[in-house]
């Protein structure tokens, strides 16, 4: 079955061993993963909890790419030294296409939910009239992440009136800000 590897020349049927052990380990991962069985013992290097560059995983894609790499180009370049160069440059290439990809994934499912606190110190607009001194609550609309929100707002100073700009100075709680009149 795999007499071709076997009548292979000496650095080519290396070549074809770490392509063929790298693709049989990458299916394996890749399918686990559909099923969530998916883990992995990775050094993250920037801290956020995303897709670790050092990894199995990314030693098994770099080995998938560079063994792939190394067959395919195998008869195109004369010099094994060269070779090896490009082909480690194409599995480091693979590396951080996938690493690339998987951040960006992540990026896309982090949390959008809208936390009070990143008002403070934002701009907003008087959506229903804030009365001064704090006697009663009013509303603004204040744009975070793209979205805008409405919030009861109260005032220390003078009355604001719809239209008016205004801005978040301080959290009083989980749903009203302190604003003052720009």
């Amino acid at each position: 079955m795999f007499d071709f590897i076997s009548s292979a020349a000496g650095p080519l049927k290396i070549y074809w061993i770490i392509a063929l052990v790298a693709s049989v380990l990458f299916v394996l991962m890749t399918v686990l993963s559909f099923f969530g069985a998916d883990s992995d013992v990775d050094a993250d290097v920037d801290g956020d909890g995303g897709p670790g560059l050092f990894s199995f995983k990314s030693l098994v894609n770099f080995l998938f790419a560079y063994g792939w790499a190394s067959v395919l180009l195998y008869k195109q370049i004369d010099s094994i030294w060269l070779l090896n160069v490009v082909a480690v440059l194409v599995g480091i290439g693979f590396i951080l296409l996938v690493f690339g990809g998987l951040t960006l994934m992540l990026k896309l499912a982090k949390d959008g939910s809208f936390r009070i606190e990143s008002t403070v110190g934002k701009t907003a607009n008087v959506y229903l009239r804030i009365p001064a001194g704090r006697t009663a609550s009013g509303k603004v609309q204040v744009s975070v992440g793209g979205a805008v929100h409405d919030i009861d707002a109260w005032t220390d100073g003078e009355e604001l009136s719809t239209g008016d700009v205004c801005k978040i100075v301080k959290i009083i709680d989980n749903s009203n800000v302190l604003v003052e009149k720009l």
